[in-house]
């Protein structure tokens, strides 16, 4: 039975702040709770992706569907992890829960509201970290770490670009950098066939959640880019690169490539 739509059925609320933050679990898995009412939840690094449908089912209680899961044989620590986060998030109802936002204010469920608590609120626009509170079926408290979604940071779902990145000290383009890495911008048609590439570029870490870059390996990568929106540009002109990268922020959506170097 879906817990969307239909008689009786309750529409999550997209503006809830369990929509706002990607929640870290202290196994470096994490889960996200989609505006689209999906959940998606990655117990570790090593581990299955579960995948269902969650609501809201009171003012800071949700509900999910049943879970399904990737079947990819995992390490015994990852396995007991996942079993733990089955537990905790598959098929269930009434799920009590409460969102602190880093200011130390205790935030409405279903609107993001400030509650009680905290200073310097401004308002109700989001905190970039925040902590969240899970109870389980035997009423024990789990903690989750939040980092804001980019998409809300920036108010935009952001654009895709492609990219590739390679060590700088394994190429004969004679690039004049210090950096360790170069970058080049790769363009592709909307049928996925690559039309042509930007020259290379020293890389400065322009990706946010792109780490651990190998000195032997070419990546290609999927970004996600968004506008950063700075009323004070009057210093822009002092340096036309610098303000040309300022002006946006990139984050990692998908590595899609790999490749061993000699």
């Amino acid at each position: 039975m879906s817990l969307i739509g239909g008689a009786g059925g309750i529409n999550p609320t997209a503006s809830s702040p369990l929509t706002q933050y990607v929640w870290a679990n202290q196994w470096n898995g994490n889960v996200d709770f989609g505006s689209d009412a999906t959940i998606s939840i990655k117990s570790t690094p090593q581990s299955n992706t579960m995948a269902g449908q969650w609501s809201m089912d009171g003012l800071n209680t949700f509900k999910t569907s049943g879970l399904s899961s990737t079947l990819m044989a995992i390490p015994r620590q990852s396995e007991e992890v996942e079993k733990f986060m089955s537990d905790l998030f598959n098929s269930r109802s009434q799920v009590q829960f409460q969102v602190t936002n880093s200011n130390g204010s205790v935030l409405n469920g279903s609107t993001g509201a400030v509650v009680n608590g905290g200073s310097n609120n401004n308002g109700n626009v989001p905190t970039d970290f925040a902590t969240l509170s899970v109870l389980d079926k035997n009423n024990r408290s789990v903690v989750f770490n939040g980092k804001i979604k980019p998409s809300v940071k920036f108010n935009s779902p952001g654009e895709i670009e492609f990219f590739e990145i390679r060590p700088n000290n394994l190429n004969n383009l004679n690039i004049n950098s210090n950096t360790p890495f170069i970058i080049r911008q790769v363009f592709i048609d909307s049928n996925g066939i690559q039309r042509s590439v930007s020259d290379w570029k020293p890389y400065f870490n322009q990706i946010n959640d792109l780490n651990g870059l190998n000195q032997n390996e070419s990546i290609g990568v999927r970004v996600k880019k968004f506008v950063i929106k700075n009323n004070n540009n009057q210093n822009n002109n002092q340096n036309n690169n610098q303000a040309q990268q300022d002006q946006f922020a990139y984050f990692l959506d998908l590595i899609f490539s790999r490749t061993t170097l000699n």
